[in-house]
């Protein structure tokens, strides 16, 4: 925790003049009417807009501290944006009827001033920018409330280096300099609402467009690199259910090629791993053929494939993650999610850098979109790192984070030794693999949670350039080997929550996998590429809950958000409340050996 302070910190000293060019410009402009107010005056009235900011950032703390739980709503950014420009109108506007002292000249205005600053300092805090994203990354590591508030602190007293000495310099200036000030802080102050109506109808929804499509040489839907034909990934074991999107689906945004080619040497030189990959082709020419996901990627010699972490070096496909995780955290079971595997367990959780897809709204973007050379890393070995979760007392390893199909040889030599050392292993995915390495991986797999994106061909090449059959493909796979799974469905407003769209995906995973199989419902919030779309709607939530219910699946979950009753786990056969959960904790637990304790029938997953 004490290393993600200093990040943070660091954060806002490094960004703090950046905060004030969009936060202390906001203050300036609200202070601008009133700095004849005496210095007194002027001092409190900085000291109450940076009050607000600091609740802003203990609400994000908070927020961060207990993302996937905790149902703290934030306002989309335009919502943000649009309530500044109100504040600083006000100010505009109202700045001669209160006059030039701390009371006002008529009862009541004093405070309404005073509300204005503390509110003004609360939106711009809330409002994201990269600083502030910054800072949300490096708390999103420490996994709890209370070092979520810390981080955000950190953060806030880095960046407050910067704005305090300027808010407060203007209590510094002459009586008759503030004067003048103010006589033209009313023009700046309208000057700067206008400015943050203009953002705020650049954020709001269908005002522009969400995201850029890529340009150049990116990779199609298909992902297929270097210009060669090959099969489409909906061709060969994968059913087309539901049908493949038509021909004039493109993608939101494609995921660029890197044109950087990469010797051995520059491999070496970058730190970065020359662990030979599985599942490949040789092809003539030095080229080969990545066969590890449907996307085929063809490498000439140097080139990466999509997933930025498998290169072609001298004809030999190399895996240049193999034992460099970027994130190494202890995490309840029920973050994954897995509601139905050792309830109250945790496990060691694992990542490095790479995705194999292109989700616009992707959450972990920082380190699944990066490239291994540019996030920082240290080697670690598969066998430290079973050996760490032993010693923890952790139950299990999750390959998690970002997409652990592409550090496939690390995470198979890892769960190979977890298995030997009596851990479980768990897989976090969204299910974009080949069923060859898919069945190597289900001899060492306990326990699976997919993400379901949506139940349209259509969406997944539009929202994730990547298709829908291959992942339902590798459900069915799990299932049939005996891997627990469990299912997740982001639901995005105007994306794939669509009330046909939800049911039919529904009446696929009872009749695929039958009506016990967890399923959760995921709030969506703002990221990435899509930003300006907002969050979900709690009651979108809450209606696809009851949809999947009256479809007759028995255990249907609401992550990212807190609804009453929605993380509880019922008994299948008679309805008793089996464990009752208040976020990621499990206040009470009424199994009583894998079973209900009423009607004595066990529910499906691992509790023993």
């Amino acid at each position: 925790m004490w290393q993600n302070l200093g990040m943070s910190l660091a954060a806002g000293l490094a960004a703090g003049p950046l905060c004030f060019l969009h936060c202390g410009a906001f203050h300036l402009a609200y202070l601008g009417p009133r700095v004849d107010r005496g210095r007194r005056g002027v001092l409190a009235f900085g000291v109450v807009l940076l009050a607000g900011r600091l609740l802003a950032y203990v609400v994000l703390g908070l927020c961060v501290g207990m993302i996937a739980g905790s149902g703290l709503p934030l306002p989309a950014p335009w919502v943000l944006r649009f309530l500044a420009g109100v504040l600083l109108l006000a100010a505009a506007w109202a700045g001669p009827l209160w006059g030039g002292h701390c009371g006002g000249r008529r009862r009541g205005e004093g405070a309404a001033a005073w509300g204005g600053a503390f509110a003004l300092g609360l939106v711009t805090g809330l409002s994201p920018c990269p600083p502030l994203l910054a800072s949300g990354v490096i708390a999103l590591q420490s996994h709890g409330p209370l070092a979520g508030v810390l981080t955000f602190l950190a953060f806030f007293a880095g960046s407050s280096a910067f704005l305090v000495p300027i808010l407060f310099g203007v209590a510094a200036l002459p009586v008759r300099v503030r004067a003048m000030v103010r006589r033209g802080g009313r023009f700046v102050a309208f000057a700067a609402a206008v400015y943050a109506f203009a953002l705020a109808a650049s954020q709001f929804p269908g005002f522009a467009g969400e995201v850029v499509r890529g340009v150049g040489d990116a990779p199609s839907a298909s992902g297929r690199l270097g210009g060669d034909p090959g099969p489409s990934p909906v061709d060969g074991p994968w059913a087309a259910v539901p049908p493949p999107a038509p021909a004039g689906v493109k993608p939101l945004y494609s995921k660029q090629r890197l044109k950087e080619l990469l010797t051995e040497a520059t491999v070496q030189r970058l730190g970065l791993s020359l662990h030979e990959a599985m599942h490949y082709t040789k092809l003539e020419g030095g080229r080969v053929q990545c066969q590890l996901c449907p996307r085929g990627c063809l490498l000439k010699n140097g080139e990466r494939g999509l997933c930025r972490v498998r290169c072609n070096i001298d004809g030999t496909l190399r895996a240049l993650t193999y034992g460099l995780p970027v994130s190494i955290h202890a995490d309840p079971i029920e973050k994954k999610p897995l509601y139905h595997v050792l309830p109250g367990s945790t496990a060691l959780s694992v990542a490095t850098v790479g995705c194999n897809s292109g989700c616009v709204f992707c959450q972990n973007y920082e380190i699944s979109q990066a490239s291994p050379e540019d996030v920082p890393r240290r080697p670690v070995s598969p066998a430290k790192l079973v050996e760490a979760a032993v010693l923890r007392g952790d139950e299990g390893i999750a390959y998690t984070y970002t997409e652990p199909t592409v550090f496939f040889e690390y995470m198979l030599d890892m769960a190979r030794l977890a298995r030997a050392q009596g851990l479980r292993n768990y897989w976090i995915t969204c299910g974009q693999i080949r069923q060859g390495p898919l069945l190597e991986l289900c001899k060492v797999l306990d326990a699976a949670n997919v993400d379901l994106k949506g139940f349209s061909d259509a969406f997944y090449v539009e929202y994730c350039d990547f298709h829908l059959a291959p992942v339902l493909e590798t459900i069915r796979t799990l299932h049939r080997e005996g891997v627990a799974v469990e299912i997740t469905n982001l639901i995005i407003p105007g994306g794939n929550d669509d009330p046909e769209m939800i049911r039919s995906m529904c009446r696929w995973i009872r009749e695929e996998l039958g009506p016990d199989v967890p399923l959760h419902f995921s709030r969506f919030h703002p990221a990435y590429k899509l930003t300006r779309r907002p969050a979900t709607p709690m009651a979108t939530l809450v209606r696809a809950r009851e949809m999947a219910l009256a479809e007759g699946l028995k255990h249907v979950y609401i992550g990212n958000a807190r609804v009453e009753g929605a993380s509880d786990t019922r008994c299948a056969g008679c309805g008793a409340v089996l464990l009752r959960r208040e976020g990621y904790l499990v206040v009470e637990n009424r199994l009583r050996n894998g079973a209900c304790p009423d009607c004595g029938a066990p529910p499906r997953g691992i509790w023993k």
